[in-house]
Order: C-alpha cells, then structure tokens, then sequence
C-alpha cells in the first residue's frame, strides 16, 4: 500500500520529460524479414523511486485519472520522433503506441492524435492505438463511437494481449481492430506441441 501511495504521488508531481523515456520494439514480417513498423514502449525511471515498471504505475494512473498526462506524452513524443527514425529506416512505417482503456469513454484523445500527427506530418494511416486492458472498462456506445470515429480518420485500431481476461472474445466481435495481437503467455502454451492444433483455428477466427 505505501509503494502505491508513493507511485501515486511521484506520477502527480513528476516533470514526465526528464523522468520518461520511450523504447522502440520492431514488428518483424516473419516472411520477408522486413521492419514493418515499431511498437512505442513507455519506461519510467523516477527521481525518488528509481525504475519503476508499467505493470506498476499504469493501473494507478488509470485508478487515479493520471492517465491523460501519461498517453498524451506517449502519444506526442512517439510522433514527434517519427520523421528521425523514417530517415534512418528508410521508408513510413507502422507506429504502434499503447493507450489506456480508460480512454474508450473520453473524447480529448482524439483532438491530441489529430493535432499531433498533423504537427509533425505523420499519415494517421501510420499510426496503430493498441488498447490496453488493465482497467475493466465497459465497451459503452461511446466507446465504440470513439474507435470508429478513429478508425474513418484512418488510424490502425489493435486488440492487444488477446487470450487473457474474460472480454477477450467479446472484444473480436466489438473492437474494430485491424490488428489482433496474442498474449505471450498464451502463445508460448499454444506453441506446446501437444496445443499447436488450436493455433490455425484461432488465427482464422481472428481474420
């Protein structure tokens, strides 16, 4: 209880420029060996509290309605730094930033996408959100309002973490997502041999 107590107070009075930082995963095309994109990963080294993991402060913040400070920096820096890593690669490419599930029932994340990608000349079409479930939130009309309308202004919608929590299903057919991603743990358990037989069905139920 303190070390929440403690996250919750150092994410409420924390400068997110000097302790946030951003680490870039490659999404591979297992085919053709080619970086398709890159998945924005947030990381967080606090002043008072030294590494602190997103397992930890990401359901605070979320609990205690900081999330908004934390995606709009995620959201900002990710694109703001997408002409740099264009020119190193050497063409567009997909980028993947994680959003709180909180946000499904708001509607400030999407001025913030909107004036962000235009800001620093990045297509919406390049932009995936990865909903995140660590909070259960309700898929209300709004929300769905919510990723459609994201959706018409051409960003990628992704299911992350498929396989665990109990709207995993209920998200296929009520998310329109364009990308479905499986948890780890459930992949590696599907990657058994004795469970490989349930991998083609799964992928043909998520297409």
């Amino acid at each position: 209880m303190r070390r929440q107590v403690d996250i919750e107070q150092a994410l409420a009075t924390m400068d997110p420029d000097q302790e946030f930082f951003l680490v870039y995963m490659p999404l591979v095309n297992a085919q053709t060996r080619k970086i398709e994109g890159f998945e924005v990963l947030l990381r967080w080294v606090s002043s008072k509290l030294g590494f602190v993991g997103p397992d930890e402060f990401v359901p605070i913040a979320e609990a205690k309605g900081l999330f908004h400070m934390v995606d709009q920096w995620v959201v900002t820096n990710a694109i703001k730094f997408y002409a740099e890593l264009r020119q190193r690669l050497g063409y567009d490419f997909k980028l993947s930033v994680n959003l709180s599930s909180a946000q499904l029932n708001e509607t400030k994340i999407v001025g913030t996408l909107l004036n962000t990608s235009k800001k620093y000349d990045v297509s919406p079409n390049f932009i995936q959100l990865e909903m995140t479930e660590t909070l259960n939130v309700e898929y209300t009309e709004k929300a769905d309002a919510l990723l459609n309308v994201l959706k018409d202004l051409g960003f990628q919608i992704a299911i992350d973490d498929f396989g665990t929590g109990h709207t995993a299903l209920l998200q296929l057919v009520e998310y329109p997502a364009q990308m479905i991603k499986f948890d780890k743990a459930f992949f590696d358990k599907a990657m058994l041999p004795e469970n490989r037989k349930m991998l083609e069905p799964l992928i043909k139920l998520c297409h």
